[in-house]
């Protein structure tokens, strides 16, 4: 995924700022980077077709991480 798209994970500082916020609330932050990933690639598209799909591959690889 491109950092870009995102101004706060463009600079060290911003990373550091969102893994911190992230930590708060026990989400690492390379889930949330697959998130965005996602959204990005549905980006210029009408229908965002798969967006919901792509969110539950990744929740459920997170929940079957914490079971694991």
């Amino acid at each position: 995924m491109s950092r870009d798209v995102v101004v706060l994970l463009k600079s060290p500082e911003g990373r550091k700022l969102v893994r911190e916020k992230c930590a708060t609330i026990g989400l690492d932050i390379s889930v949330l980077e697959q998130l965005i990933k996602a959204e990005v690639e549905q980006l210029g598209k009408m229908q965002k077709r798969g967006l919901w799909e792509d969110f539950d591959e990744i929740f459920d690889a997170l929940e079957e991480e914490d079971a694991g």
